[in-house]
């Protein structure tokens, strides 16, 4: 999460939305890769599925535009991965 607590698409800060990328109903993970903190209204946008706003999201998380499988695919190694290193 960014440490200045503001609308990762619009710098607003007075309230914010914690956002899961991938919902956790279709698979997603309540973790950091896969949450954004939104303002009202983006969050508003992203949840209505909002093409334009998801878009905008992804790029800020990965840096380039992704799709679903591939978030999905990238937060399935890191868990194998935190799993992996829990064990030792």
């Amino acid at each position: 999460m960014s440490k200045y607590r503001k609308c990762a698409l619009c710098d607003f800060k007075v309230t914010l939305h914690r956002h899961h990328i991938v919902p956790l109903s279709e698979g997603g993970a309540n973790c950091e890769e896969n949450a954004i903190l939104l303002c009202p209204n983006h969050h508003a946008l992203a949840t209505a599925d909002d093409k334009e706003t998801i878009q905008k999201i992804r790029r800020i998380k990965t840096g380039k535009k992704i799709g679903t499988k591939k978030i999905l695919a990238m937060q399935k190694v890191n868990q194998i991965m935190i799993e992996g290193t829990s064990k030792n």
